[in-house]
């Protein structure tokens, strides 16, 4: 099973690396520390599992940084996922490492092959909302409220008032939490 993932990841980055490297000229150079992969799996929550080109091994369950998708079992969760399925499943990713946690993986932001940030994406169509982290990230923040303000995703018949600042994990959407 891992040799078939292996060479279809193998063929897929040989395959697609041209359309890639176009679409990443308009983008910012790659920073140190970023590198590239091919997501070959999204999970629960926003987990990724991401085949890293350039040590050729998957790192598994890593997560998005700044923003908490809902599990699949919470209101929009199966959307979520599919929605980022749509947006980088079996695609061209930079990834930028936020931090290495010991229990839940490495987190990070992903830089889609269109130069769009995943977790951006997400939060624009309501499907995310910010992390307690990003309490002073004023565009993300403000990317979340528009959503709310237009009823979008797991913000849609909600009547959560725009974040400001701190954050609370319950109560947003019928008293759960994800």
């Amino acid at each position: 099973m891992k040799i078939r993932l292996f060479l279809y990841c193998f063929l897929l980055i040989v395959l697609s690396r041209p359309v890639f490297c176009l679409a990443q000229e308009s983008c910012a150079a790659i920073p140190p520390g970023a590198w590239e992969g091919v997501v070959v799996s999204v999970m629960d929550g926003g987990r990724l599992d991401v085949f890293q080109v350039e040590t050729k091994k998957i790192l598994t369950n890593m997560r998005l940084a700044e923003v908490e998708v809902p599990d699949e079992d919470r209101p929009g969760g199966e959307e979520a996922g599919n929605y980022i399925k749509k947006l980088c499943l079996y695609k061209y990713v930079v990834v930028y490492p936020k931090s290495a946690e010991k229990d839940d993986g490495v987190t990070g932001r992903f830089v889609l092959p269109d130069c769009g940030l995943l977790h951006e994406e997400l939060l624009k169509v309501g499907l995310a909302r910010c992390d307690k982290t990003t309490s002073g990230n004023t565009h993300l923040l403000s990317l979340e409220q528009q959503a709310q303000k237009r009823n979008l995703g797991i913000w849609a018949g909600s009547a959560a008032s725009p974040s400001s600042g701190a954050r609370k994990a319950t109560n947003l959407i019928g008293g759960a939490s994800f």
